[in-house]
């Protein structure tokens, strides 16, 4: 994981109209506010924060990737229901826009340059409803 460019709160990436601000970091994470833009006062003050992003690499579990994403459920709310598929045969309706949940996973790992290929899990918390991404079952999974 690629964190050497974020130090200070001025450092962030656009997020589809949002502004991933870098909050923190340790040795195997990052942490990042969510912004409607590019927002830095000077001197203290207050910014209104949408929501947050921490990314943790690597993980000694299955998924070597972990991320907790909290954004307003109007983000990601659709319409009208769309059908998805949980498991192989299962499928669920869902009001969220799951493509563009995984176009943020996505955008979060080429910023960061972690391999799409590496077993991620993906929480996202959308106003007190809660999704799970995963990209697959772990060995002896019950499903």
């Amino acid at each position: 994981m690629d964190i050497g460019k974020f130090n200070s709160e001025s450092d962030g990436f656009d997020l589809f109209g949002y502004f991933a601000r870098f909050s923190f970091k340790t040795d195997s994470s990052i942490s990042f506010q969510i912004n409607e833009e590019d927002l830095c006062p000077n001197g203290g003050g207050s910014v209104y924060v949408k929501g947050w992003i921490d990314v943790h690499y690597p993980c000694t579990s299955f998924y070597k990737i972990r991320m907790r994403i909290k954004m307003p459920e109007d983000v990601f709310k659709l319409q009208t229901p769309v059908l998805i598929d949980c498991h192989p045969g299962d499928k669920i309706e869902s009001y969220h826009d799951n493509k563009l949940m995984n176009e943020y996973i996505n955008r979060i790992l080429e910023e960061l340059k972690l391999d799409p290929a590496e077993h991620y899990e993906v929480h996202f918390n959308l106003g007190g409803e809660g999704f799970l991404f995963i990209d697959a079952d772990p060995p002896g999974c019950l499903s």
